[in-house]
């Protein structure tokens, strides 16, 4: 059994070794995070284009995201699950500052 008062903190996250390389691996997590949204006007016009095609007659114009459904949606991930290889996964979210949804 774990004893919850002594927890350490671990030493290793994705092969970085040590809080500098710990640190330098989230920094690389969150600039692949922040720049992988587009923010040119036409190239979010034609990706929400596509998006209304896919859903066909439905329409996603009228649909509004909080920060507090964010946040909800963010806690209710599994731990330890990943995206399949691109090296991002629910820990990172999970384990973020609350910050990261008000961005």
């Amino acid at each position: 059994m774990i004893n919850s008062i002594y927890r350490s903190i671990s030493s290793i996250v994705d092969n970085a070794c040590g809080a500098d390389e710990i640190a330098q691996l989230f920094v690389s997590k969150h600039e692949q995070l922040y720049t992988s949204v587009p923010t040119d006007t036409k190239e979010l016009g034609v990706i929400l284009s596509n998006i209304n095609k896919r859903l066909g007659n439905r329409n996603i114009d009228g649909i509004h995201v909080s920060v507090d459904g964010i946040a909800n949606s963010i806690s209710r991930l599994k731990s330890g699950k990943s995206d399949g290889g691109q090296g991002f996964d629910a820990d990172h979210l999970l384990n973020s500052t609350s910050k990261l949804v008000q961005i």
